[in-house]
């Protein structure tokens, strides 16, 4: 008698307290228009409620207008579901939601199974990771993490939440009853110091390789900007000589891996560059003036190199193979050393729009030192000394300042099945000698796309340019003429 008397008293209790929560329990939600689904989620994240019902019973995407100013949660229902055939059964802190002709009880099972989860995801120094998508397993149930990167999830309590973000190893999580979670997420381990691209492509371990290879990034190429790309590689790498050409802007580069092979005029020394896995020659075996209408571009001229017409910007990495075992598979054409260049691609699940500025100022600063004391006596002999010559500087008027800027625009973005590539860079330069002008522009449209489930991958890629290269036709000569014509020997 005593232990019946004392269930009913406590079940008496339980539903004053139900009914006593219910009518207390309140939620605020600004004037806005909301998915059903949305709306619940609020109101179980503003109050101890939880929410059960039939996926299929209920509509949770129907849109509704929602205004609640410290409004009761049974009173918001009400507006919620008014028209419609869904009603709601308030049990102490649960809301069992059914279709008319539906019983309480078809749900109860799924009543018992669904808990709210709460949680944080943090990356490995503990920092908050903003939007990172919480997700549980073979449904489209999930939310994001907030500022915080705090979350709160209804889900079946014997769930399986999935936590995937870029740059980010994805975290798998099984609930097992849980409903307060602290997510660590690490950093991928992949790194561009520990992993190398070898010949046709294929990345290996940087110790594996038996030969000697070395890798770049983009951004080495890129501190110090050049109009011929490859001249911002020197010192970079070791056993790799690089020597400008002497045209000025815009001229040819002469590369070396270990020393040169062929001591012919017409002998190259030049590596391969292999750039997204297609073979370019770069030979250049002589200097602009070297010869009169010469193998380079002819005309006794230098208008720059094949490699030159890259914009570093667009480069992702660079790797240098040197010797002939390492650049067996390119063939004969590879005995210098072969220079594989990866260009840059979208990224599926990222946006971004880039804009940079360079410029660079180029001064003379090492000329010769010229007498002014001594006129002329004849044709071959040195007059008296005299202090009243007039100290013509011919050489300092000849030179002046170089300015080289280079502005680029880039656009990268991508998505799971296809990612585009953008890129504009324009370079305006004028040389220490004024006759040396360069105007060039650079555009890069590239274009990725898996298909039939990854079996059948695309890549295009489009790089037009075009440059105008203006040059002293002789250097020497124009070096030459004003001194002679002022009698302006020099001292040595």
């Amino acid at each position: 008698m005593k232990i019946t008397l004392f269930l009913l008293l406590f079940v008496a209790f339980q539903a004053y307290c139900g009914n006593s929560y219910s009518q207390n329990a309140k939620v605020n939600i600004p004037n806005s228009q909301m998915r059903v689904g949305q709306v619940l989620a609020k109101i179980e994240s503003q109050t101890d409620y939880l929410f059960v019902y039939n996926r299929k019973s209920v509509d949770v995407r129907r849109t509704v207008n929602v205004n609640a100013d410290n409004k009761a949660v049974s009173e918001l229902l009400d507006e919620m579901f008014n028209g419609t055939n869904i009603r709601y059964v308030m049990e102490g802190k649960n809301i069992a939601l059914t279709k008319n002709g539906e019983s309480v009880e078809s749900v109860a099972g799924v009543q018992q199974e669904r808990v709210t989860v709460k949680g944080v995801v943090t990356d490995s120094k503990g920092e908050p990771i903003i939007g990172a998508n919480i997700l549980e397993r073979g449904t489209t149930n999930g939310v994001i993490t907030n500022l915080d990167g705090e979350f709160t999830l209804s889900t079946p309590s014997d769930a399986t939440l999935v936590i995937p973000y870029i740059g980010y190893e994805p975290v798998t999580v099984a609930l097992n009853g849980k409903t307060s979670l602290n997510i660590q997420m690490k950093e991928e381990a992949l790194a561009l110091e520990t992993v190398v691209v070898t010949a046709m492509g294929i990345k290996k371990k940087e110790a594996s390789p038996t030969y000697s290879t070395q890798q770049v990034g983009g951004d080495e190429l890129t501190r110090a900007k050049d109009p011929n790309m490859i001249n911002a590689l020197a010192g970079k790498t070791a056993g790799v000589s690089i020597t400008r050409n002497s045209s000025g802007l815009g001229g040819s580069a002469k590369v070396s891996i270990r020393g040169i092979r062929s001591a012919n005029a017409d002998g190259n020394n030049q590596p391969l560059y292999v750039i997204d896995g297609v073979p370019m020659l770069n030979s250049v075996s002589e200097q602009a003036f070297s010869a009169m209408g010469g193998n380079n571009d002819a005309g006794n001229r230098d208008s720059g190199d094949g490699i030159s017409n890259l914009n570093p910007d667009d480069i992702e990495s660079m790797s240098i193979l040197k010797g002939a075992s390492a650049a067996a598979l390119y063939g004969s054409q590879a005995a210098n050393g072969v220079i594989l260049i990866t260009t840059k691609k979208g990224k599926a699940g990222m946006q971004r729009i880039t804009f940079s500025s360079n410029l660079t100022v180029d001064h003379a600063i090492c000329l010769p030192e010229f007498q002014d004391r001594y006129g002329a006596s004849g044709a071959t002999s040195w007059g008296a000394e005299s202090n009243s010559m007039k100290a013509y500087d011919n050489v300092g008027d000849y030179f002046s300042n170089g300015v080289t800027a280079i502005n680029l625009l880039s656009i990268m973005t991508g998505k799971e099945k296809m990612q585009t590539y953008f890129s504009y860079a324009n370079t305006t330069a004028k040389g220490i000698v004024d006759v040396n002008k360069l105007q060039k522009h650079n555009m890069t449209f590239r274009e990725t796309a898996s298909l039939f489930n990854d079996r059948l991958t695309l890549d295009a890629n489009v790089k037009p340019d075009d440059t105008e290269n203006q040059e002293p036709s002789d250097f020497r000569w124009l070096l030459h003429e004003p001194i002679g014509r002022f009698v302006h020997f020099p001292a040595w």
